[in-house]
């Protein structure tokens, strides 16, 4: 089993949390299951296995070259193929698909698009010189020189970009406990022009995100608790009560806190990729 994780240059450090590379054989598939996590990023697939990922009353079959995917709205089961996994990945900032696009966020969040349907003249001649480099860590190399294009391109923010960057900061210090009329008047905007500015850059509504984010914040303490303290969790995030934290649990996860906690506890020596 190989997992490496890469962190990327300093100038890309703005829209790439990391870049990642996973591989390991096995002569059978394993199931994942996936708490809807704060996660954009790009996965490359050169080894022709194929994985499946089942959400929203879909199956995607994963088995295209390069993939895009937006930010999660539910849980996600993941299938790997019986012979195992070989996958590069980018875990990207939340506005980072928008910058390096320029495509509405609306037409990608929670879906798994082709690289080929976004840069239909480029990907192939960047799949070619990935494949052809000697080592994981050319080939990551190989990668960033294609974002750092991107990136320059497109280097222009508007106003609608450093609006919900700006919120981003608030929404995370408060681990998504802040009231939206709060957060406009924090940044100085309307109620519509920052939902317009948060479908445009990031793909769904600032409430929904920053549930999102509380929920991630609450799957951390239930990681972390010998015994899940519910009171707690509702008293610091904000939820209005236990009943409200355990429906919101539900709805991101697919299942309840104990049960999420017992499933960590089971499959705790899984192979898993590593920045989910």
């Amino acid at each position: 089993m190989i997992n490496r994780i890469f962190l990327p240059v300093l100038e890309l450090a703005e829209i790439v949390q990391c870049y990642w590379y996973s591989e390991t054989i096995k002569n059978e598939s394993v199931i994942h299951e996936y708490s809807t996590p704060l996660l954009q990023g790009m996965a490359f697939n050169f080894s022709n296995l194929r994985d499946t990922v089942n959400y929203d009353n879909v199956q995607l079959s994963l088995y295209k070259t390069g993939y895009i995917y937006g930010q999660p709205l539910s849980p996600r089961l993941f299938t790997t193929d019986p012979k195992g996994i070989a996958i590069y990945g980018v875990k990207l900032k939340p506005t980072a698909i928008s910058r390096l696009t320029g495509i509405s966020m609306k037409h990608i969040a929670n879906k798994f698009i082709c690289m080929t349907d976004i840069w239909p003249n480029e990907m192939e001649s960047l799949y070619d010189e990935m494949q052809s480099s000697l080592s994981v860590d050319q080939t990551i190399n190989v990668l960033e020189r294609f974002l750092l294009k991107k990136m320059r391109a497109r280097a222009q923010k508007n106003n609608n970009l450093k609006m919900v960057e700006n919120a981003l900061v608030t929404m995370h210090s408060k681990n998504g406990n802040i009231k939206i009329n709060t957060l406009e008047n924090k940044i100085h905007t309307s109620k519509k022009s920052l939902h317009r500015a948060f479908t445009s850059h990031i793909g769904i509504g600032p409430k929904l995100y920053s549930q999102i984010i509380r929920h991630n914040k609450a799957k951390i303490m239930v990681q972390n608790a010998l015994d899940i303290d519910t009171i707690s969790i509702v008293s610091e995030l904000g939820y209005f009560d236990q009943s409200h934290f355990l429906s919101e649990f539900k709805r991101f996860s697919g299942m309840t806190p104990t049960v999420y906690h017992t499933n960590l506890k089971r499959d705790v020596n899984k192979f898993r990729i590593p920045v989910i």
